[in-house]
């Protein structure tokens, strides 16, 4: 009897056992305000360090961030903004 590859049958863990740095579509960028303080993030998640980080006071202080659960990077379920972003 052939056994089953998991890869094979769940996507997200398929998606999990690739490469951390091979790059994740979509790269769309959201951004979160609160106060005085904002992130820009891709749907993951993740902040990449490009032009993507946590800002406080318009002092950039966090450029690079990987969101892990259990070590494996997450799956994107969905993500969505109303055209007001509230």
């Amino acid at each position: 009897m052939a056994q089953l590859d998991e890869r094979q049958l769940d996507p997200a863990v398929a998606l999990a056992s690739l490469d951390a740095t091979a790059p994740r579509e979509p790269h769309r960028l959201f951004a979160l305000k609160q106060g005085d303080c904002f992130a820009v993030a891709d749907a993951y998640g993740d902040i990449r360090g490009a032009g993507d980080g946590f800002f406080r006071d318009d002092t950039r202080v966090l450029s690079e961030f990987r969101l892990t659960v259990g070590g494996r990077q997450t799956s994107l379920l969905g993500a969505s903004l109303s055209q007001d972003n509230v």
